[in-house]
C-alpha cells in the first residue's frame, strides 16, 4: 500500500508553472513574447484523500526547464506554445525528459479601451514521448483539452487577471475546474511585485484506475497554491523574474515549494 501511495503522489506532483505574464490581452499582430524559466520543486509532505497532511518518507524533487512562446497572429488573437523538460527524483528512483506540450489560442472577445479585456482560451495538451509505465513517470501520457475565460484589468500602473478554466483529459478519471487570480504592480522604478493564487479542483466524475502495477490515477485531486515574486525590467524588451510557489492545501497531491527564475523577451 505504501509503495502504491508513493507513486500516486509522485505522479500528481508533476504540476508545472507558467511564466507569470498577462495572457488576457492580445499582444498585437506579429509581436512575440518568449520566456525561459528554470525551477526547483521539493515536497517532503503530501495531502491524503481527506486533505490531511502526511510525511513523505522519500522527498520528491523536480528540476524543470520551461520554454514558453506567445505570438500575435492577429491584433485580437495570440498563439502560445509551451513545453517542459524535467529531472525528477524520489528515493533511489530518477527520470528525465520532455513531458507534455501545450498549444493554445487566446482570442479577445471584448475590450473596453486599453484597460479591461475579456478573452477566451482553447488549449490542447499533447503528452511527450515518455512512458507512464516507468517506475517514476514523467506524466500520465494522456491527451487533454482546456477551455477558459480570461478577464484582464489594468489598475494603478499594473495589471491583474481573473481566469477560469475547464480541463478534460481523455482516459483520465476526473475532469477539473481551475481558477487563478494573478497580477503584477510596480513598486520601485523598474521593479514590480507579482503574485498568483491558483486552485485546481477535480470533479470526481469517474472511477480511479491503474495505468501500471504501481501507478493509480485518483479521481479525487484538489490543490490550492500561491506565488509571490519580483521582476526587474532589464531593458524595454528584457525582464528577469524570481519567485516562490507554495502549495497551501490539497487532496491526493504533494505539499511542497518551488523556486523559479525566468528571463523574458519581447519583440
Amino acid at each position: 500500500m505504501f509503495n502504491r501511495l508513493k507513486y500516486i503522489i509522485a505522479a500528481l506532483l508533476l504540476l508545472s508553472s507558467l511564466p507569470l505574464s498577462a495572457l488576457a490581452w492580445a499582444k498585437g499582430k506579429n509581436n512575440t513574447f518568449l520566456s525561459t524559466q528554470f525551477s526547483f520543486y521539493k515536497a517532503e509532505h503530501y495531502w491524503d484523500m481527506n486533505g490531511h497532511r502526511q510525511i513523505q518518507n522519500n522527498p520528491f524533487l523536480k528540476r524543470e526547464i520551461n520554454l514558453f512562446a506567445e505570438y500575435g497572429i492577429t491584433d485580437a488573437s495570440n498563439f502560445t506554445l509551451q513545453t517542459y523538460f524535467d529531472f525528477i527524483t524520489q528515493g533511489s528512483l530518477n527520470n528525465h525528459g520532455f513531458t507534455d506540450i501545450e498549444f493554445a489560442l487566446n482570442t479577445e472577445l471584448v475590450r473596453y479601451g486599453n484597460l479591461n479585456v475579456l478573452s477566451f482560451q482553447n488549449l490542447l495538451i499533447i503528452p511527450g514521448a515518455y512512458s507512464p509505465n516507468d517506475p517514476l513517470p514523467l506524466g500520465y501520457g494522456r491527451t487533454g483539452f482546456q477551455w477558459g475565460f480570461l478577464s484582464g484589468h489594468q489598475v494603478l500602473g499594473g495589471w491583474q487577471e481573473f481566469n477560469f478554466y475547464y480541463r478534460h483529459y481523455w482516459g483520465y478519471p476526473s475532469d477539473q475546474l481551475r481558477a487563478e487570480y494573478l497580477g503584477s504592480y510596480p513598486i520601485y522604478q523598474a521593479v514590480s511585485f507579482s503574485w498568483m493564487i491558483k486552485a485546481e479542483w477535480g470533479l470526481k466524475d469517474k472511477e480511479p484506475f491503474f495505468i501500471s502495477d504501481n501507478i493509480e490515477v485518483q479521481a479525487q485531486y484538489r490543490l490550492v497554491k500561491a506565488y509571490a515574486g519580483l521582476n526587474y525590467k532589464l531593458t524595454p524588451t528584457k525582464t528577469f523574474e524570481f519567485g516562490v510557489y507554495k502549495d497551501l492545501w490539497g487532496e491526493n497531491t504533494g505539499d511542497g515549494y518551488e523556486l523559479c527564475a525566468s528571463l523574458w523577451f519581447r519583440f
